[in-house]
């Protein structure tokens, strides 16, 4: 087993992996792999009143399609929406009084999200 470290977020590598034995050759295994996006972090909401809120957060390093942004209220009822992928922040809108709100934001790129 080896760990190849410094990779970046949703990056598609080519890999060769040649067998050794000695100083003997073994024939080249090509792979091809991806790696994960990363996720937004430091995910906030401010500007907060009645029925809305702004939500933000800290872009990620990935190339990516857009972010996805869903909340759920305490009774179930959930929303989400497609924000750019050039934008960190959004304003969630139909929001009910003195209700709380789980709020979750990922990053999507093709199928991987």
């Amino acid at each position: 087993r080896y760990d190849i470290t410094g990779l970046h977020p949703g990056t598609e590598y080519k890999i060769t992996v040649v067998p050794m034995r000695g100083t003997l050759e073994g024939k080249p295994i090509l792979l091809n792999g991806r790696t994960e996006i990363d996720s937004p972090t430091n995910v906030v909401t401010d500007r907060v009143t009645e029925d809305t809120a702004t939500v933000s957060w800290k872009p990620v390093q990935a190339v990516i399609d857009k972010y996805v942004v869903r909340y759920t209220s305490a009774d179930g009822d959930t929303k989400e929406m497609a924000v750019h992928k050039d934008e960190s922040s959004t304003v969630l809108t139909g929001l009910k009084p003195g209700e709380a709100y789980k709020v979750y934001v990922w990053a999507e790129r093709g199928n991987q999200g």
